[in-house]
C-alpha cells in the first residue's frame, strides 16, 4: 500500500507541473487538468458521507478536537467505511478461480468495493465507524495499477476540508432530511443541510 501512495505522489506532482508548463500542449494539459479535477467528486462524496455516520458528526469532531493528530486515521476511516465508489470493474486477464467457481479469461467481473471494505475478516467490528481504525487496508481508490490518479489529491483535501471544517465549526449537526445522489456506482449526496453552535473561529 505504501509504494502505491508514493506512486500516486509521483503522479499526482507530474501532472500539476505539466498545468504549470506553459510549452505543454494544449490537449495534454487539458486531459491532465481532468484527471487532476476527478478527485473532487470522490473527495465531496467521501467527507459527506463521513458526516452523515450515526454520532461521527459529534463524537468524531469531539475526538479529532482532542487529538488533531487523528485527522489522517479519521480521512481513511470515512474512505473506508462509505466509500465514494462503491463498484468497480474488470475483465479477466487469465483463468481464474474463486469461491468454488471457475472463470474463463476475458470474462467482465464486478467488483463491490463497499462490500470488501467492511469485510470482517480484515476489518474488526466493520460496521463501527472508529476515528482511530489502524491499520486500514480499504480498496476505495482501487490498488495496483489501476488505483485512482486522484488518492493523493483527494487525501490531502480531505485532511484539509475536514480538518478545518472540525477545527472552526463546533456543535455540527444535520438540520433536516438528506438526499442521496440516486446512483448505484457513486455514493454521495444531492442535498445534505449542516448548521453549528458559535461563530466561526
Amino acid at each position: 500500500m505504501g509504494r502505491e501512495r508514493g506512486a500516486g505522489q509521483e503522479e499526482a506532482t507530474r501532472l500539476l507541473s505539466s498545468m504549470a508548463d506553459p510549452d505543454a500542449e494544449f490537449a495534454k494539459a487539458l486531459g491532465d487538468m481532468r484527471k487532476v479535477v476527478v478527485s473532487h467528486r470522490p473527495l465531496e462524496f467521501t467527507w459527506r458521507n463521513s458526516e452523515q455516520l450515526p454520532g461521527s458528526l459529534a463524537d468524531g469532531a469531539a475526538a479529532l478536537k482532542a487529538d488533531p493528530g487523528l485527522i489522517k486515521s479519521c480521512v481513511e476511516e470515512g474512505l473506508r467505511f462509505e466509500s465514494s465508489n462503491q463498484l468497480g470493474n474488470r475483465r479477466l486477464s487469465a483463468d481464474l478461480e474463486i469461491g468454488g467457481e471457475r472463470l474463463k479469461a476475458g470474462t467482465y467481473i464486478h467488483i463491490g468495493i463497499g462490500a470488501a471494505n467492511r469485510d470482517p475478516a480484515q476489518f474488526p467490528e466493520p460496521d463501527r465507524f472508529d476515528v482511530a481504525r489502524e491499520p486500514n487496508r480499504h480498496f476505495a481508490f482501487g490498488s495496483g495499477v489501476h488505483m485512482c490518479l486522484g488518492a493523493v489529491l483527494a487525501r490531502l483535501e480531505g485532511t484539509i476540508a475536514i480538518g478545518r471544517l472540525v477545527a472552526r465549526l463546533d456543535g455540527l449537526h444535520c438540520t433536516g432530511p438528506y438526499e442521496r445522489g440516486g446512483r448505484a456506482r457513486f455514493r454521495g449526496f444531492s442535498r445534505y443541510p449542516i448548521s453549528w453552535s458559535g461563530a466561526w473561529a
